[in-house]
This record gives C-alpha cells, structure tokens and sequence, in this order.
C-alpha cells in the first residue's frame, strides 16, 4: 500500500492500540496472514455476482475456527465493499455481534475483478 494509505490507517485505527506505529503494522501484517482467501475470491479474472452469505460460507470453510457470528460482508451499493472477519488479540478468530449488525443488508453483491 502507499504511504498515505498506511498513514492513515495508522491515524485511523492504530494511534490509540498503545502499539507503536512498527508493531501496529506488523499486529495488522500477522492478522492478514492468519486469514485464508477462498478461491474464487483471492484474485477474481471475471465478474461474479454471489450471496453475502456464499462470500461468508467460503471464508469460514477455508478458516477452520471461524464462526458466522465473527465475519460479516459489507457492502457499497451493490458492490461487495468489505469482508470484516473479528479476531483476539492474538489473532484467534472469535464472535462479534456488533460487527455483523453493520453488514450488507442485500442478498446478492457483485464482486469485481481483481485489477
């Protein structure tokens, strides 16, 4: 990512964790790897249309301990915006109500292809 985006999300997200910038960065790096990407949905060649709770199913398929009730799609429009999976502080995955109450209230969002 650039600068600015690592910038502010460190502003954003990061300032008030009582990490430093470094191991902020390197806590949000570690929860990236920890989360499989379904096939499909990694690195899309075409557009797919697909259910909030098919983008879900695969992701908890393929992240063994992840739950329904800890992963949550959002969207923008009709488009498949975020994938918000909750995870503990030392990156195990775990429930979060408050996250899934925030999510994509269509049934159907149309994923892009990866650019």
């Amino acid at each position: 990512p650039s600068m600015g985006l690592i910038g502010h999300q460190w502003r954003k997200h990061g300032a008030c964790s009582g990490l430093s910038q470094r191991d902020y960065l390197k806590a949000i790096r570690t929860a990236y790897d920890r989360i499989k990407m379904p096939a499909g949905l990694a690195d899309p060649t075409a557009a797919q249309t697909l259910s909030t709770s098919a983008i879900e199913d695969a992701f908890i398929k393929d992240n063994p301990g992840m739950q329904p009730q800890g992963i949550a799609v959002t969207c923008e429009r009709d488009k498949l915006d975020e994938v918000r999976i909750c995870m503990t502080k030392d990156f195990g995955f775990r429930t979060c109500p408050e996250v899934d109450r925030r999510s994509c209230s269509l049934s159907r969002v149309n994923v892009p292809p990866a650019q």
